[in-house]
């Protein structure tokens, strides 16, 4: 029932003039709550035209404003963690007050600025050094 809502929308915005009938129904339904072939094809896409396009030395990658993005990026596993907490912690925030679409944005707002908060703490936990870790013993001296 769901599949059928999506794609009798698709084809009520009048986009179905310019899509052949047959790609319609291969690519709808798509479907968020699923890994879709096509949303997997478009990530992998994404990830190709930005390794082929931005080279690794690039000046604006050091730049303060994409300095957030690297940091999440730096650690990705615990940020995305987070982020499936706080998805859930948002959602039901927005159902509990009824959010409208200006509550909706101070949530995501919100969520941002904890993860790149969280991923900042991250990387200065990592720089201190291991006070508890046992000492290596000094290399012995050659004369």
């Amino acid at each position: 029932m769901r599949h059928e809502k999506t794609r009798n929308r698709a084809i009520a915005t009048g986009l179905d003039a310019m899509i052949p009938k047959w790609l319609i129904h291969v690519i709808y339904p798509i479907d968020k709550s699923d890994l879709d072939m096509f949303r997997l094809i478009h990530f992998l896409a994404l990830a190709v035209l930005f390794v082929r396009y931005i080279p690794r030395d690039w000046p604006k990658l050091r730049s303060r404003a994409l300095r957030p993005l690297i940091l999440c990026g730096q650690n990705s596993l615990p940020i995305f963690c987070l982020g499936v907490f706080l998805s859930f912690a948002a959602h039901w925030f927005l159902v509990q007050i009824e959010g409208d679409v200006f509550a909706q944005i101070l949530v995501s707002l919100a969520g941002i600025m904890i993860m790149v908060g969280v991923a900042w703490l991250l990387n200065k936990f990592r720089a201190i050094s291991d006070h508890f870790a046992p000492r290596r013993p000094a290399a012995p001296e050659s004369a």
